[in-house]
């Protein structure tokens, strides 16, 4: 089917409320739902003809029917094919129905999980609640000195561990606009609000195009054109947070060697990281393991929402150990939390690496080059050896479930392949670090040799992903290798290139942007926006009752609404978990701290990157 709607969704909520109940005889019949996947042709091994083809064009149709809840997928299965195979004798039309297809009033049980979840959140809640209060009274009897962000001076510590839950100054804390002690480091608020607000619109075309849509030669049209590359060039704008968190760490952690000659201890680092990511993390697991499919109802919502709550429970355990992209991939829990495993493996590899640039300096070099080769070199040699695409490519049929995508599972999610932007971050921190330890001035030819390099070489990476998009382009081996190779790279040139000027006073207008107080709360809450984005992602998919008529107007809906939502939630969620945590595990490692940073060395905005 090249055009049209391939879903005939019926009407889900009349079929579920069906409840009939015949006092004179006894029948009580009860609506169940299910979708019938209706496919033309034998499949190949790899899929349907889309996969082949990799366009809309479809034989597959989803036909839904309403059935007594006494019926079984089954039984629904043999009704279709049977009706098939004698409507059309001779053709080839097999009809598939599975219990995650299928869908009949909700049984409100809690299970024990359920119930050992909420109990834990419950009462997480009620202490978040009696802390408020505290905090609230103490306020009240005019001790406003404890509203401060410093909580250290203002009691002992059972005092500082109470007032660190409060939601009064943890709203406060984030809502803070004023920063101290940066070292020209404002500008990265603006970067990792705007590309937080770039991949959002990314993740919501992914999840509409591989959904029920009305016009699927919307998807056909759209790739091609160039100005729509920053959609379906999704992974540059993550690397964009590597190489921050790359810089972030060499920046500051470098200075932090200076001031301690070396009296850093690596363990606290990865300690204090582990405390400060984990808990809130770990709720959001919880939350797909217990209650995420009571969140909403829809044809889809079995097959999106139940299937992400099945592997949860599977693999929930590699995610907290961070291990999650190379161990049980194929049930990877939350699709975009690969990000955080592969941000923890080089955390742990780099402070290393940071470490030997401080101590050795030339063997640091060295070995940070050294490091850096290998990374690309292995991106070049996975695409050449396995054949593979240029980069993670936007086709509909392949990104229904990305856990069943070989490249997202076998190449896009690894440490390996992705760690050649941390690294260049890594570079350019010790890079600008220099920069301003020396206060030297860059002469005026290289500031615009940098602007004219990084802008030419950045917008080539970004928009040169549409000349895979055109129709009848034929997979070249060794244009997908050479594009893997450099793409990456060159993108984190102009990201390098745009945060050396800023840094180092030479931004000018783009600074002054960037640098705007309104993105630093904004900034603040990228890492539960990370954390909830999935699920506003999945929930709009999994309770969709019609198909999408989709233009760039209502994509553009689309993706307001939810980065909208995505960050409202994200704000709820940093008060609760993240926030308190962040204060708890500065009180609880006070002690540590103190033998290892100095003191008012590292700021709080700061400590949060390292």
């Amino acid at each position: 089917m090249r055009y049209g709607e391939t879903y005939q969704m019926g009407n889900f909520d009349e079929c579920v409320d069906v409840d009939f109940h015949d006092q004179n005889s006894s029948v009580n019949v009860r609506g169940k739902y299910c979708m019938a996947e209706i496919f033309a042709l034998s499949r190949n091994k790899n899929g349907n003809i889309n996969e082949v083809f990799r366009t809309t064009f479809s034989n597959t149709l989803h036909w839904a029917i309403c059935v007594p809840s006494t019926c079984s997928p089954s039984d629904v299965s043999i009704f279709f094919n049977s009706l098939f195979h004698t409507l059309f004798p001779g053709n080839t039309v097999n009809v598939s129905v599975s219990g995650l297809d299928c869908h009949s009033e909700k049984n409100f049980d809690l299970s024990t999980g359920e119930i050992v979840y909420g109990s834990i959140v419950l009462t997480y809640l009620l202490l978040i609640t009696s802390a408020t209060i505290y905090h609230l009274i103490r306020l009240y009897k005019n001790e406003k000195s404890y509203h401060s962000d410093s909580p250290s001076k203002r009691g002992g510590t059972f005092h500082r561990v109470i007032i660190a839950f409060s939601l009064a100054r943890n709203v406060s804390k984030i809502l803070k606009v004023k920063q101290h002690n940066t070292d020209n480091l404002e500008c990265v608020s603006g970067l990792k609000f705007l590309f937080m607000a770039l991949i959002i619109p990314g993740h919501t075309l992914l999840f509409a195009i591989s959904g029920p849509i009305m016009n699927s030669n919307f998807y056909e049209e759209a790739r091609t054109k160039v100005q729509n590359a920053i959609f379906f060039n999704n992974p540059l704008l993550v690397d964009t947070f590597l190489f921050l968190s790359g810089f972030l760490l060499c920046r500051i952690l470098i200075q932090e060697l200076d001031k301690r000659k070396g009296r850093i201890n690596p363990l606290i680092l990865y300690i204090g990281r582990y405390i400060r990511l984990t808990p809130a993390y770990l709720v959001i697991i919880g939350f797909y393991c217990t209650f995420l499919p009571r969140l909403g109802n829809g044809p889809l919502w079995n097959v999106v929402i139940s299937r992400e709550k099945e592997r949860c429970l599977n693999s929930w355990w590699t995610n907290i150990l961070y291990i999650n992209n190379y161990v049980n991939t194929e049930n990877l829990c939350m699709f975009q939390s690969w990000f955080l495993a592969v941000d923890t493996h080089m955390f742990i590899i780099c402070t290393i690496l940071v470490f030997f640039l401080w101590k050795y300096k030339n063997f640091g070099k060295i070995c940070l080059a050294v490091v850096t080769l290998v990374t690309i070199a292995a991106h070049a040699i996975e695409t050449y050896v396995k054949k593979a695409d240029p980069t993670f490519m936007i086709y509909p049929a392949e990104v229904v479930d990305l856990n069943s995508n070989s490249y997202f599972t076998n190449i896009y999610i690894k440490t390996h392949i992705r760690a050649s932007s941390y690294c260049i971050g890594v570079a350019y921190g010790y890079i600008v670090y220099k920069l301003q330890k020396s206060s030297s001035k860059i002469p005026l030819y290289i500031k615009w040799s940098g602007w004219l390099l990084g802008i030419l070489t950045g917008v080539a990476s970004m928009f040169s992903i549409s000349i895979f998009y055109q129709p009848g382009h034929q997979y070249d081996l060794t244009e997908s290798t050479v594009y893997s190779t450099f793409n990456s790279v060159a993108w984190c040139g102009l990201i390098g290139w745009i945060l050396t000027m800023c840094v180092t006073g030479n931004g000018g207008l783009i600074n002054r942007f960037l640098s705007w107080k309104v993105f630093v709360p904004l900034a603040r809450l990228t890492y539960c926006a990370y954390l909830v984005n999935g699920l506003v992602e999945l929930h709009s998919r999994g309770t969709l009752r019609t198909p999408l008529y989709m233009s760039i107007y209502s994509l553009a809906e689309l993706s307001v609404s939810h980065l909208i939502l995505t960050f409202s939630g994200g704000f709820i969620f940093c008060v609760l978990f993240e926030s308190p945590i962040h204060s708890l595990e500065k009180i609880l490692m006070k002690t540590e701290r103190k033998r290892e940073l100095p003191a008012n060395s590292v700021t709080s905005d700061q400590e949060q990157h390292i």
